[in-house]
């Protein structure tokens, strides 16, 4: 998620002060730099990122399922109730006309405590969808072909968040 939000942050920004500070709206609830302001969970930070305009939010239309889960794993948070559309695996196929170089994708756990396991960028090349994505595997960013991230993880299916940078 560091990637992501510094990746993002950079994008809005034409100066190093203004990318701290566009990471701060980002990461942040309201901006407000605390522990409880954080955005810990995947789907509270695609809302409140929605709701600043820095992302649109493409999990919509028939190809939509929703998950209902009970959020709960960090300690010090108050347990709660969290629902959200995603795009099961299976129809990964249908909604890839609406991939845009540079979207996020948040890859939706099976877990009923969690919502989000991981997420990365889409690139398109040459013909094939990249996921450019931090891993622990490889200590690194790398591009990995999306269907390969896909069928080596296990998942309910995906989020798709385009970017808006606003300057």
């Amino acid at each position: 998620m560091t990637f992501i939000e510094s990746v993002l942050g950079l994008a809005m920004a034409r100066t190093i002060d203004e990318s701290i500070d566009s990471i701060r709206r980002i990461r942040y609830r309201d901006g407000e730099v605390d522990w409880v302001h954080r955005n810990h969970y995947m789907v509270d930070w695609a809302r409140n990122n929605e709701e600043c305009g820095f992302v649109q939010n493409l999990t919509l239309g028939p190809q939509a399922s929703i998950k209902i889960c009970t959020l709960g794993l960090i300690e010090g948070l108050t347990e709660k109730a969290a629902a959200f559309s995603y795009f099961p695996t299976q129809n990964r196929d249908e909604v890839t006309g609406l991939f845009e170089t540079g979207d996020l994708l948040l890859f939706v756990s099976t877990k009923e405590t969690l919502d989000v396991f991981h997420t990365g960028f889409l690139i398109e090349r040459e013909g094939r969808w990249l996921l450019r994505h931090a891993t622990r595997t490889a200590g690194a960013v790398i591009d990995q072909d999306l269907i390969d991230f896909t069928v080596q993880n296990t998942m309910a299916g995906f989020v798709l968040l385009r970017p808006i940078c606003q300057r």
